[in-house]
Order: C-alpha cells, then sequence, then structure tokens
C-alpha cells in the first residue's frame, strides 16, 4: 500500500532530440556533400516531375494552327466549360462536354478518334 502524503517525482529536461529541430542551411549542404548520389537522384526525379506535369496538359496551339487543324484536317474542337458560357458564345462547330461530364460522356468521342481533338476552356469564362 502506499503511504499517505504527498509523492515527490523527479523530472528531468531532455534536449530535443536532432532530428525534430530545424534544418541549417549549412546541414543541408553538409548533407549534399556527404551523399551525393541520393541528392542527384532527388534533383533528376523532381526535374521529370515538373517536366511530366508541364506536358501533361498537352500542348497550346494559336487560333491560326486551331484554324489549319480544322480545316486540313478535321480536327473536333471540344468545349469544356458549362452549358451556359457555352450558349453565350463558343467556337463555330465546336461540341460542348462539360469537364465534370466527360468521362460519362467519352463514348461520344470514339468516333473522332482517327482525328485531332482540340479542348477548349475559353479564357475569362
Amino acid at each position: 500500500m502506499p503511504a499517505d502524503g504527498p509523492i515527490m517525482v523527479r523530472l528531468q529536461l531532455r534536449q530535443r532530440p536532432a532530428f525534430l529541430t530545424e534544418p541549417t542551411v549549412e546541414q543541408v549542404f553538409e548533407f549534399i556533400g556527404n551523399h551525393p548520389y541520393l541528392a542527384g537522384a532527388f534533383v533528376l526525379l523532381l526535374v521529370l516531375f515538373v517536366r511530366n506535369e508541364v506536358q501533361r496538359g498537352g500542348r497550346s496551339v494559336t487560333a491560326q494552327q486551331l484554324v489549319d487543324l480544322v480545316n486540313r484536317e478535321g480536327a473536333l474542337v471540344l468545349d469544356v466549360r458549362d452549358k451556359q458560357d457555352f450558349r453565350a458564345g463558343h467556337i463555330v462547330d465546336a461540341m460542348n462536354i462539360p469537364h465534370a461530364a466527360v468521362a460519362g460522356r467519352i463514348g461520344e468521342l470514339k468516333k473522332y478518334k482517327s482525328k485531332p481533338v482540340v479542348v477548349a476552356h475559353l479564357a475569362g469564362h
């Protein structure tokens, strides 16, 4: 049985572990110097990631390139804005499938798979 009365507890304060502190610039450079292959792999992966993200959107076309694609190759212009914006004004002969509905209506595009498809989301709308 514990004795009645106050219980004394001794607390020791310790320093924060090194992995919980913010790294200094010198530590970062020291790490890079000590692990050049790891740092190089990180930089390479970062560059590849950025390149991949830039290419995901596809290439941009000018107004003249769009006219050439439509006139020479029969390209489909797919306007992904909502119906209200599409009704307010759109590219002639453009097909409207709102962005939120593209996945469910992808079958409508199958007949155009041999032709270029230009996805248009007009700026300012």
